[in-house]
């Protein structure tokens, strides 16, 4: 009996250790990421009307420029083959909001004035695919050529985009999410001065599973670049100033003549069914403006469903119970333990 209960004490002091161990140790997530040997290095010496601060194509263009633009590949990797995609892609504007050179050009850019698709085209068709093995250098050259006629003599402003390299996996698309990396270097077009501008295209709400409230079509409809830009959202009751959720992003970059969805979360607070007024304002401090330039708009929206918090809020009262039933099943096990020592020691004195 003596040595039963001593194996069962130990079984239990075991099985509290290892509770132990579960309750303090963090949870670590492995990098699964490889650095990849790629470098994507822009040539810019001699590059005409080149802006020496820049570490990519940042041009003073003319009408009827014509230059080559060059850009060298090189695999460091002493093992490693590569293979990459390369495209002139426009310049958009993502949901983050920032630029992205990640979208190929659509088949009409009815928007853009001067795709730069047009103006900068690859020198080989078979540069577009390019094999690299181990430690080998390639340059690939890009011809730009800028229109002489009288619109682009009338034209004031930036054109961007740029040269967008990513693995080739296979995929017809190449798109960047099935790709293990990808990297772009800009090449931006100036002639003249136009300062950009903001406007507000719709306001749609969103179903209530999706984890964001509404989404604003917001865009620039100038060709110029929108840098150093806090974009604020207020919701507040239709004809009322009490402020019922607010969110707000900082360091926003819009692309030129570009439009993007911002998406507007959910509040951690359900809000209910209801009219609702959106104020979204917009600050930036770029320095193409002579002072702080402000765009407000507001639109009015329902909300048809309970607006409830996001997964987070599951996800934290989940883990909360977990953790209430090891403490517990730990405090029973060392209860056991205790209750199993005394009654040993009292038959050991008997």
């Amino acid at each position: 009996m003596k040595v039963s209960k001593k194996l069962a004490m130990i079984g239990l002091t075991v099985i509290a250790s290892v509770l132990m161990i579960v309750m303090v140790t963090p949870t670590t997530h492995a990098d699964t990421q490889n650095q990849v040997p790629l470098e994507v290095l822009p040539q810019l010496n001699g590059v005409k009307g080149q802006q020496k601060e820049a570490n990519y194509f940042d041009i003073k263009a003319s009408p009827g420029m014509k230059q080559q633009l060059k850009v060298q590949l090189i695999n460091r990797s002493t093992k490693i083959p590569l293979k990459v995609k390369l495209g002139i892609n426009p310049a958009t504007t993502s949901g983050a909001p920032t630029i992205s050179y990640a979208n190929k050009a659509q088949a009409t850019n009815n928007h853009l004035q001067f795709p730069i698709e047009q103006l900068v085209t690859f020198n080989k068709a078979s540069d577009q695919t390019v094999s690299l093995q181990p430690h080998q250098k390639q340059t690939v050259t890009l011809n730009l050529k800028v229109p002489n006629d009288e619109n682009f003599q009338k034209f004031n402003g930036t054109i961007l985009g740029g040269l967008y390299v990513v693995e080739d996996n296979g995929d017809k698309s190449s798109s960047p999410v099935n790709s293990l990396y990808s990297y772009s270097v800009g090449i931006q077009l100036k002639q003249g001065k136009q300062l950009a501008n903001m406007k507000m295209n719709g306001v749609k709400t969103l179903p209530a599973g999706n984890p964001n409230l509404i989404k604003v079509k917001l865009a620039n409809d100038k060709a110029a670049v929108l840098g150093k830009t806090k974009i604020r959202t207020d919701i507040t009751p239709i004809n009322s100033s009490n402020v019922v959720a607010s969110h707000t992003t900082a360091n926003a970059v819009i692309a030129p003549n570009s439009s993007f969805d911002y998406l507007v979360p959910k509040p951690t607070k359900s809000l209910p069914n209801g009219q609702y007024t959106l104020h979204l304002k917009m600050t930036s401090n770029d320095p193409q403006f002579k002072a702080t330039k402000v765009w407000n708009f507001t639109h009015n929206f329902t909300v048809n469903n309970p607006v409830s918090a996001t997964n987070s809020g599951r996800k934290t009262v989940a883990k909360s119970i977990f953790w209430l039933v090891m403490l517990i099943l730990l405090l029973g096990i060392i209860g056991a333990c205790i209750y199993f020592f005394f009654v040993g020691r009292k038959q050991d004195e008997i």
